[in-house]
């Protein structure tokens, strides 16, 4: 797994959600997506972690010669899943943004009001670089909500993880 603190892309992504909300037939552009990968490999991702997930020979080796080869699959994925969603380094961000995309303070213990001001704050500077024209109000609140549950995503998907592994 390999858990970024920011994603460099995350206004790029809101901006094609934003677009695609407007007219469902949105494509993006050849430029768009080289400027999405240039911008994922080059822009800045605050802390980076990696982890490593156990083997996953004995999974194979555990499943029964007969099974059908779907059923192989979907439990070679789901392991492979597990390991990717478990191996994730939450952060800050993604506590805050778990909060505020579900208006809760389930996790308000895992960060600091300094934090939550940072994450609101970027969240909001992300949100200013997106260069579409007359933007409505609902239509901010829209990417700003579809902004935090994209850093709420890696703490939802490591707790489930953690439940069905």
């Amino acid at each position: 797994s390999i858990s970024y603190e920011y994603d460099p892309n995350d206004y790029l992504k809101t901006r094609e959600y934003l677009l695609k909300h407007r007219d469902p037939g949105f494509k993006k552009s050849q430029h768009d997506d080289l400027f999405s990968m240039e911008t994922g490999l080059m822009g800045y991702k605050g802390r980076v972690h990696i982890a490593f997930s156990s083997c996953i020979s004995s999974i194979i080796e555990s499943i029964s010669a007969d099974t059908d080869k779907q059923e192989v699959y979907r439990r070679v994925c789901h392991s492979i899943d597990c390991g990717i969603h478990g191996g994730y380094k939450i952060f800050p961000i993604n506590y805050v943004s778990y909060d505020r995309a579900f208006d809760s303070d389930m996790y308000s213990d895992r960060y600091s009001s300094e934090e939550a001001v940072k994450v609101t704050a970027y969240i909001e500077g992300q949100l200013d670089k997106i260069d579409v024209p007359d933007i409505t109000v609902q239509e901010r609140n829209f990417m700003r909500t579809y902004m935090y549950t994209m850093y709420a995503n890696p703490l939802r998907n490591k707790l489930i993880a953690a439940g069905y592994c």
